[in-house]
């Protein structure tokens, strides 16, 4: 009896022995299992993390009128509608963490001024301001305020890596930029100054000569006036009452006033006599040209 006793013991002693190992050697095998799932998800993340790193790093590498442009791409549909910025240009002003754009043919109004923000993460819309012309007065031009990633810039910038780089090219400062974004917005906020901007320039005024070298260089090709002799004959005259104007052309005239920040001139043709006796003269054009800005064109 002793002896049955003895090996019926140490049977048990056996299986429950086994019991144990077993259930250590699950333990073990899930233990082993969290720990190469949980080292894959963080060679995942750290992967995905180093790869965000890297798109920020190369977008923050480009130069600076790259970057303009990427910035403008999102807001301004010209970059893409006009291919390499051709005949327009892009001025831009850095001020702080904020940006402001300005694409301009130099010619007529309808081209919007827009600030942005710059962060760490990428750019964000903040508001834009466009002058419709003397009857269309200011008004807000519509953003998508939603943040644009530095990724999706540099995106962006590869998928029209052509275009991008040659639109660089025609990219310039405007320290005055801020200054007229900020006027331009004012007015915008308080319609009711807009019919009295003209009274206050926020430029220095123009000396007659630059009046003159402005409407040689600029109105004159706009009107269509461009050739070499005309612009030689043009000079500082009088009309038929003594008042100073612009002569050109042998009989043709233009006076020049200055209204805000623009120097209007009302050009007239000079032939005949008129029913009362003096010199007939008759309406020709009126045109533009912004001394802040160096936007020019017909009105």
């Amino acid at each position: 009896m002793k002896k049955l006793s003895i090996i019926l013991t140490s049977g048990l002693s056996l299986v429950l022995l086994s019991a144990c190992t077993g259930g250590s050697n699950e333990t073990a095998q899930e233990s082993s299992s969290n720990v190469v799932s949980t080292s894959t998800s963080s060679s995942i993340s750290s992967s995905t993390t180093q790869s965000s790193q890297t798109e920020n790093e190369k977008y923050d590498e480009l130069p600076q009128e790259l970057k303009i442009v990427a910035m403008a791409d999102i807001v301004d549909s010209r970059i893409k509608d006009y291919p390499n910025l051709e005949g327009l240009t892009l001025h831009y002003l850095v001020d702080n963490d904020d940006v402001y754009l300005f694409i301009t043919s130099g010619v007529g109004s309808g081209h919007p001024i827009y600030k942005l923000s710059v962060s760490e993460e990428g750019v964000t819309p903040v508001q834009g301001v466009v002058y419709m012309g003397m009857s269309g007065g200011y008004e807000e031009a519509e953003v998508d305020n939603q943040l644009v990633t530095k990724e999706t810039l540099l995106e962006n910038y590869n998928d029209d890596k052509t275009n991008f780089d040659n639109s660089s090219k025609n990219v310039e400062e405007d320290t005055h930029l801020k200054e007229l974004f900020n006027e331009q917005m004012n007015q915008v906020s308080n319609p009711s100054q807009q019919t009295n901007a003209a009274a206050e320039p926020t430029g220095t005024q123009p000396s007659d000569d630059e009046m003159l070298k402005y409407f040689v260089d600029y109105v004159l090709d706009d009107v269509g006036g461009s050739s070499s002799s005309i612009k030689d004959q043009a000079n500082y005259g009088v009309d038929e009452n003594g008042a100073k104007m612009i002569r050109y052309g042998g009989s043709q005239g233009a006076y020049a006033t200055i209204e805000g920040n623009r120097i209007i001139y009302t050009a007239y043709s000079f032939g005949g006599v008129s029913d009362d006796g003096t010199v007939a003269k008759s309406s020709l054009y009126s045109a533009y040209y912004d001394f802040v800005t160096g936007e020019h064109g017909m009105l």
